[in-house]
C-alpha cells in the first residue's frame, strides 16, 4: 500500500505573544505515534513535516499526495472557524492561511486532522480508557503485524474522507 502522512505546523513566531510551544510537542507526538506499532508503523519515508510553510508549498505538497492509496494530513497550530464558508481556516504563517477544504484530496482515501482553534462545534470527551488499554497492549504486539493490519483496514474502506477536529476546551 502506498501511504503518506503530512504533518503541517505553525506554532507562530518564536517570542511572539501568541507563540504556542505546544505545537512543537504535538508534531513530535504525532510523528512518534505514527512510527509506533499502534499508530500503524509508518516508515520515515512516508512521513513529511512542513513547519510554517507558504500556502503555495502546501498546495504543491497536497497535489503530490493525490496519487497515493491513503493519506493522513494533520495540521497543528493556529486556526479559526469561518462562518462565511462554515469551515476551518488554518494559519500557515504570518499573512498565509488556507481554508482546510484545500487539504481534502481528490480520489484518495484520506484522514484529515485539524488540531487548531475553531471557536465553534460540539465538544467530545477524549477516549482515555481506550488510550490506557492500548498502552497496556503495547508489549504484546508484533509491529509488522500492526502495519499489515493497518493497511488491510484501509483497503477495506470505501476511499472516502474523514475529518477530525482536536483542541482543548480553552482553545476553541
Amino acid at each position: 500500500m502506498n501511504r503518506k502522512a503530512l504533518i503541517i505546523s505553525n506554532p507562530g513566531e518564536a517570542g511572539a505573544e501568541n507563540y504556542c510551544a505546544g505545537v512543537v510537542k504535538d508534531v513530535a507526538n504525532y510523528r512518534s505515534f505514527l512510527a509506533s506499532p499502534i499508530g500503524g508503523l509508518w516508515y520515515d519515508s512516508e512521513i513529511s513535516l512542513m513547519n510554517r510553510p507558504s500556502a503555495a508549498e502546501v498546495r504543491m505538497k497536497t497535489r503530490d499526495l493525490s496519487g497515493c492509496d491513503y493519506a493522513l494530513i494533520v495540521f497543528c497550530g493556529h486556526g479559526w472557524h469561518s462562518t462565511a464558508t462554515d469551515s476551518t481556516c488554518v494559519v500557515l504563517r504570518q499573512g498565509q492561511e488556507i481554508d482546510s477544504v484545500e487539504l481534502r484530496l481528490a480520489n484518495t482515501a484520506e484522514t484529515l486532522v485539524l488540531d487548531c482553534c475553531r471557536r465553534k462545534g460540539p465538544w467530545i470527551p477524549t477516549a482515555r480508557a481506550l488510550d490506557e488499554k492500548l498502552a497496556k497492549a503495547g508489549p504484546r504486539i508484533n509491529p509488522e503485524d500492526c502495519r499489515k493490519y493497518y493497511d488491510e483496514r484501509i483497503k477495506e474502506c470505501d476511499g472516502g474522507l474523514i475529518v477530525m477536529y482536536a483542541c482543548s476546551l480553552q482553545q476553541g
